[in-house]
């Protein structure tokens, strides 16, 4: 077997990178082959035979406060995915649990992504599962010698889906790209965001197009091969005022792209964005041709929004945030998604659907019997009051 590329940082960020705990498989390596003490194992699937340490389960404990996350207070719980409203419901410990790993930057202060969790909490009520997080430092995925290296390994195996959030600077970012392709061989459904697109995309450009210098020019402005670029208008040296930010339109091309069946094959979307960087378009064709699509651009088609990759149950990235559209009663289709493949839930989803997931569906069916059954109530007091009507209108007195 071909010796397996590193993510190797260039120019002054250190290196290179280890990957996985010392005495462990390869990131890729065939199911079966050894793993370190207290790792899990990852069989073709991505699920794990065995829990990290300090884990309830493989998908880890519930929140804190006692409650699954995902389970909507004062709503009845452990409805199947496909079973109809009104049905009756399992106890709550009969929902499928599901174990997302956030992998990210700033998890010290995991408020730092609460919008991503909510997203989740938004998406696991509608799929109907009990939402565990685990946090993984993407710094600490980088190196043997950074804490807690071997724990962050065991937590991205054991997650059946990673979500790789946005962030800015240089710090863990490599951690972020060996998570992206930890997913990408282990075929984990993956959602990267805004950074976490980016990183994906560094990862890919090196390990599959074999470009072992690319990066992003806010990470080494001198690399050979600046996949990640500064937009147009961006002035490196003025900063304020430079961002691209709020609710934009993106066209989705490709209408049988697994991104055109989560939106519900709308030709476009509007969502909101805060970035600095993009995907050089210069690439995007050598990218396209080895796997990685970009379905989704800007209205010019020159700036790439949304990319996932072919041959693979889900992987997606955004240069958008999809989380700041996320409600309660609708969750945001990219989330909904992520959660539904990781449950092993969303071909059937799509299936019953014609092809299409339409997210808060089962919020809009419950409001429209619940219409229903209210015009029949009012139906029903008006015919019990008629003969009433009638009698007071013929009596004399």
């Amino acid at each position: 077997m071909a010796e397996r590329l590193r993510i190797v940082p260039p120019g002054p960020l250190p290196g290179p990178l280890p990957g996985p705990p010392s005495g462990g498989p390869p990131v890729g390596a065939p199911s079966g082959a050894p793993t370190p003490s207290g790792a899990p194992s990852v069989a073709s699937s991505g699920a794990p035979s065995a829990a990290p340490s300090g884990c309830a389960s493989a998908c880890g404990p519930p929140s804190p406060s006692g409650a699954p996350l995902g389970a909507p207070l004062g709503a009845p719980q452990g409805a199947p995915l496909g079973a109809p409203l009104g049905a009756p419901l399992g106890a709550p410990g009969e929902r499928p649990r599901v174990c997302i790993g956030i992998v990210g930057k700033y998890t010290g202060l995991q408020d730092s992504y609460l919008s991503v969790v909510k997203a989740l909490e938004h998406a696991s009520m509608e799929a109907g599962v009990e939402l565990s997080l685990l946090w993984i430092e993407s710094s600490s995925l980088e190196s043997a010698a950074n804490a807690g290296f071997a724990a962050a390994w065991a937590a991205l195996a054991a997650a059946a889906a990673v979500v790789c959030p946005g962030g800015f600077g240089d710090r863990g970012i490599w951690g972020k790209a060996l998570s992206a392709q930890h997913c990408r061989e282990q075929q984990k459904p993956y959602l990267g965001i805004c950074l976490g697109m980016q990183t994906a995309v560094i990862e890919f450009a090196r390990n599959v197009l074999g470009l072992h210098a690319a990066d992003s020019e806010e990470f080494n402005p001198q690399t050979p091969h600046p996949v990640v670029v500064a937009m147009p208008e961006h002035n490196p040296g003025h900063k304020g005022g430079s961002m691209r930010l709020g609710k934009r339109i993106t066209k989705i091309e490709n209408s049988e792209s697994l991104a055109a069946a989560l939106y519900d094959k709308r030709s476009e979307v509007a969502e909101r964005h805060r970035h600095r960087f993009e995907v050089n378009p210069v690439y995007v064709h050598r990218m396209e041709q080895a796997g990685l699509r970009f379905v989704g651009r800007d209205c010019s088609g020159s700036r790439m929004e949304i990319a996932e990759l072919k041959d693979h149950p889900f992987f997606i990235c955004s240069q958008f945030h999809p989380e700041f559209t996320s409600r309660p009663l609708k969750p945001n289709p990219l989330f909904l998604g992520l959660v539904l493949a990781a449950a092993g839930l969303l071909q059937q989803r799509l299936q019953r659907n014609g092809g299409v997931l339409r997210a808060g569906q089962i919020y809009a069916e419950l409001l429209q019997q619940q219409q229903q059954q209210q015009l029949q109530q009012e139906l029903q007091q008006q015919q019990q009051q008629e003969p009433h009507k009638k009698e007071l209108a013929t009596d004399p007195h």
